[in-house]
């Protein structure tokens, strides 16, 4: 489990300002940037049912259509934090609880299923999944496709994405990790020249919205 404490912005130039921003990096440091092709497919309450079993401390996913079910156990060390997040949701379908999101993506040839609560409290798994499952999720599940390029800027960990085609017509995104809550507070982009808008907190520019819009587009017939 990692806690990640993270402020995201877009370019005030538009997509065109973060390319130029990423061509500014890689004159820089032309090793210092890595690109990363990000496919991410979303669970929706009305595809998917989440819940954590505090028996076996498992993750348990069950697929409504194909009848097929995952087991994914937590590590030792999260599992006092997976009990103070949802000892109150012992029934409830996790996907509804707000402030959450559960994805499936597939890096390579591996898969990893993702919790994430409170916007920093995520749980990562690589798993191992069955055909029939990876299937119905390219299929079903409303994806979030980005090309990620991967630096550091100012010493932080730092991703720009550019998203591929969606519904919610955003095109780009950039982010920043912090080691601590007051480093992320007291980050200032203007003083390293950035002219950026901080989209931090804003729901449409989370992945989740995004792949909720993609969801409905096609759920409506929409081309």
């Amino acid at each position: 489990m990692a806690k990640e404490i993270e402020r995201k912005f877009i370019f005030k130039g538009g997509v065109q300002a973060a390319k130029d921003f990423l061509d500014k990096q890689e004159a820089i440091s032309p090793n210092g940037v890595k690109e990363v092709e990000i496919n991410q497919y979303y669970f929706l309450s009305q595809l998917v049912v989440v819940s954590f079993d505090f028996l076996s401390y498992e993750w348990k996913i069950f697929f409504n259509e194909q009848n097929k079910k995952l087991s994914i156990p937590a590590l030792e060390e999260e599992k006092e934090q997976i009990v103070d997040l949802l000892s109150g949701n012992l029934l409830a379908n996790l996907v509804d609880i707000k402030r959450s999101s559960f994805r499936l993506r597939k890096s390579d040839e591996q898969w990893i299923f993702t919790a994430k609560f409170n916007e920093d409290d995520e749980f990562e798994y690589e798993i191992n999944l069955d055909s029939d499952i990876a299937e119905y999720s390219f299929k079903n599940l409303p994806p979030v496709f980005k090309q990620r390029f991967k630096m550091k800027f100012s010493e932080l960990k730092t991703d720009l994405d550019f998203f591929k085609s969606n519904a919610s017509k955003i095109d780009h995104l950039l982010e920043f990790e912090f080691p601590s809550y007051k480093d992320a507070k007291s980050f200032n982009p203007a003083h390293y020249g950035l002219e950026v808008i901080e989209v931090s907190g804003d729901s449409r520019y989370k992945n989740l919205f995004i792949a909720l819009a993609n969801y409905n587009e096609a759920s409506a017939g929409v081309v």
